[in-house]
C-alpha cells in the first residue's frame, strides 16, 4: 500500500490480495473480467458475501473505468504509478473507493490528495467514458445525439438472466425450485421464457443447474432466437454455434424434433456444446465443423443463424475489459470475416428460407452495414426485419439482428 499520509483502504488484507491479483491478471496478464473474477473468488471460498460482493465491485468498477483512472493517476505525481504494478492498481483502487460513496468510510485520506484527486471533472469525452478515442467516434458517428446515453446504459452493470429449459422442465415447476433456494426473480414481459434474477445468487451450485433445467443467457440473446420463426420438425443451422447458448435455445423451440446442426470453426467448443446439449436433454443435434458444413452441398435448411464473431461492444456490461483491449485493427479483420460468414452460410438456405444474422455489437458497420453491402451483392434475398436490442429497451447488453429471405 501507498504511504499512510497519503491514503489507507481499511479494508482485509486477504481481499486487498485477492482484488489486486485480480486486477493484475485483467490489466497485465490480458485475462478476461470475468473468467478473472470468477478465479477470483473461487480461490477465496473463505471470504463472506459481503467480502465476495466488494472485491467484485471493485474490481468491475476499476476494469469499467480503466482509461479514466489511469490517465487521473499517472497526472497525479504524489501517487508513484510509474514506480510498480503494485503502486498502480493501489491507485486504481484508491479512485474507485473514493467514487462508492458507500464504501468512502473505508478510506483515509489527506485532504490535498483528495482535492487534487476531485479536480479531474472536466475530462474529454472519450476519457469520461474510458474508451479509446477511435471507440468513442465510432459509436459516436453512428448514434449521433444518442450516443453518450447509450454508452452510458453500456456503463452499468448488467442484470442476470437465466430461461427455463423446456426439454426438461416446466416454468411452473422451475418457479418452485427457485422459491425453494429463496430466489428472487420475475419473468420479463417483453421475451417470454426470460427470467430476470433479483437477488444474489449462487445458482451455478445448484441441483437445477446441474440437472439442466435451466441456462444463463442475457434477455437480448433469447430474444434474437425468439424472432427467428423456429418451429419443430425444421431444419436449422447454427452456423457460429459456439459454447452453444443459441442452440439449447433453439433445440427448446423444436422440441427436440427436426435437425438440428451446430457448427463452428473451433472444434473445442463444439465438444463442450456436446456436453451441455447431453445435460439439456437435446435429442437431435448434429456436431459439424463449418470446412465440413460449406462443403455439404445437399443440405437445404430452413433457418440459418448465424451468431458472428463481432467487436463485442454491445456486452462491456459484462465484459469492460473490451474498453481497453479491442483493437482498430482486430475490428477490420472482424469485418472481413463477418462478411465470408454471411456469403458461405447463405447458400445452405432452401428457397424461401431465412437468414438471421445477429451480433453483439453496437457499430453499424458490423451490423446494418453489413447487411446493406450483402444485398447490393445478392439480389435473391430481401430484408424482412432489423433491429438494435440496446439496453435501454431490455435492459440486457447491446445486440443487433437481421432476418433475410431467400427469394429463390
Amino acid at each position: 500500500m501507498q504511504d499512510s499520509t497519503l491514503f489507507q483502504i481499511h479494508l482485509p488484507k486477504a481481499l486487498l490480495s485477492g482484488i489486486h491479483t485480480c486486477l493484475k491478471e485483467i490489466i497485465f496478464q490480458n485475462s478476461y473480467s470475468d473468467k478473472a473474477v470468477a478465479s477470483m473468488l473461487k480461490n477465496h471460498t473463505a471470504w463472506g458475501s459481503r467480502d465476495r460482493k466488494t472485491a467484485t465491485k471493485i474490481v468491475y468498477d476499476i476494469t469499467r473505468n480503466y482509461i479514466r483512472y489511469n490517465y487521473i493517476s499517472e497526472e497525479i505525481n504524489a501517487l508513484n504509478v510509474k514506480e510498480s504494478q503494485d503502486a498502480k492498481i493501489d491507485a486504481f483502487i484508491l479512485l474507485s473507493v473514493l467514487s462508492d460513496e458507500s464504501l468512502q468510510q473505508k478510506l483515509a485520506i489527506s485532504q490535498d490528495l483528495k482535492e487534487e484527486i476531485l479536480s479531474f471533472n472536466n475530462l474529454s469525452a472519450d476519457k469520461k467514458f474510458s474508451l479509446q478515442p477511435w471507440i468513442y467516434q465510432a459509436i459516436k458517428e453512428d448514434w449521433q445525439n444518442e450516443a453518450d446515453a447509450l454508452i452510458t446504459s453500456l456503463d452499468t452493470p448488467a442484470p442476470v438472466y437465466i430461461r427455463y429449459n423446456s426439454l426438461k422442465t416446466t416454468a411452473q415447476k422451475l418457479n418452485a425450485e427457485l422459491d425453494k433456494l429463496r430466489i428472487e426473480y420475475e419473468y420479463d414481459q417483453k421475451v417470454g421464457g426470460a427470467i430476470r434474477i433479483q437477488s444474489s445468487n449462487q445458482l451455478r451450485q445448484t441441483n437445477a443447474f446441474k440437472e439442466g433445467l435451466f441456462e444463463f443467457q442475457d434477455i437480448g440473446s433469447q430474444h434474437i432466437v425468439k424472432q427467428s420463426g423456429i418451429k419443430p420438425g425444421q431444419v436449422i443451422v447454427d452456423f457460429c454455434a459456439g459454447k452453444g447458448g443459441k442452440t439449447l435455445q433453439i433445440a427448446g423451440l423444436m422440441k427436440n424434433e427436426g435437425r438440428l446442426i451446430a457448427s463452428d470453426i473451433d472444434p473445442a467448443r463444439l465438444s463442450q456444446l456436446q456436453k451441455r446439449a447431453q445435460k439439456a436433454g437435446v435429442k437431435n443435434l448434429e456436431l459439424m465443423p463449418n470446412n465440413t458444413l460449406t462443403g455439404n452441398n445437399n443440405l437445404l435448411a430452413d433457418i440459418v443463424l448465424i451468431d458472428a464473431p463481432c467487436s463485442g461492444l454491445g456486452t462491456i456490461r459484462r465484459q469492460p475489459d473490451i474498453k481497453f483491449r479491442l483493437q482498430e485493427s482486430t475490428l477490420k479483420n472482424i469485418l472481413t470475416t463477418q462478411a465470408q460468414i454471411l456469403e458461405q452460410a447463405s447458400v445452405l438456405l432452401r428457397t424461401k428460407g431465412k437468414l438471421v444474422y445477429a451480433t453483439c455489437s453496437i457499430l453499424k458497420k458490423e451490423n446494418s452495414g453489413q447487411i446493406a453491402e450483402f444485398l447490393s451483392k445478392y439480389p435473391e434475398f430481401q430484408l424482412l426485419h432489423e433491429e438494435y436490442i440496446l439496453p435501454a429497451i431490455y435492459d440486457g447488453d447491446g445486440f443487433y439482428m437481421a432476418v433475410l429471405e431467400k427469394l429463390k
